[in-house]
């Protein structure tokens, strides 16, 4: 029987995800073990490697890691068992972080890391295909932010003061997509799940951040729960 948390840690390129991951392993708790994840469907199967000069390994060394691997895989692999094939998996652990893209299809705990939106970003988008037939535009994920309605941890990652408001309107939003009605039907349809989610603004940085805190919180009892 598995016993280790498997936590997935996405979000868009420069978003702060290797910052959380950093974050989770530096908390401590027991060996962790990390993996950068990147789907490329030019690939006939998957392949591990764990190259000493790439930028996310090399992190998630110095962050106190047990084990890392850079693992790339094609689409027909999505779902499979070559992940749990590894080298990688074959070293204990307590948990594994896997931050990317998701060659599982399921984990203990999917964190999302979304950055604060432009003056003219918002999360909902309204979708004019096939107006006529049904009477509205359907509300949309913004498409850098494709992924986050499926997250049971959201975390909006700050630079600096002046991005918190902006950040804390994503926030009241992803709560909204799970209390307004015409927004869950658009977006989660059958596929959603009304169950409560962490959503926090927070500067990943910053060590004392409230937000980082109770992210990081809601992280370790994944952890807790699965391995306990």
């Amino acid at each position: 029987m598995r016993e280790r948390a498997l936590i997935h840690v996405a979000g868009p390129p420069g978003s702060g995800k290797t910052t959380f991951v950093e974050a989770m392993l530096s908390a401590g708790g027991g060996p962790i073990l990390a993996a950068r994840c990147i789907r490329d469907d030019a690939l006939r199967q998957a392949r591990e490697t764990a190259p000493v000069t790439h930028p996310e390994l090399r992190r998630y060394r110095q962050a106190g890691a047990s084990g890392v691997a850079l693992f790339t895989f094609p689409e027909n692999d999505l779902g499979s068992d070559a992940f749990f094939v590894t080298n990688l998996m074959t070293d204990y652990s307590r948990a594994v972080l896997l931050e990317g893209d998701n060659p599982l299809g399921f984990t203990d705990l999917a964190v999302f890391v979304a950055p604060a939106p432009a003056d003219d970003e918002a999360l909902f988008v309204r979708r004019t295909r096939n107006l006529v037939a049904t009477k509205r535009a359907r509300a949309a994920i913004a498409e850098r932010y494709a992924g986050i309605q499926h997250a049971q941890l959201v975390v909006v990652n700050i630079r600096s003061e002046s991005e918190r408001k902006r950040g804390e309107q994503i926030v009241a939003d992803v709560v909204r997509l799970r209390k307004e009605e015409d927004l869950y039907d658009d977006i989660l349809g059958f596929c959603g799940s009304r169950i409560p989610i962490t959503a926090v603004v927070a500067n990943l940085t910053d060590p004392d951040d409230p937000g980082r805190k109770k992210a990081l919180a809601r992280a370790r009892r994944a952890l807790r729960s699965r391995s306990s």
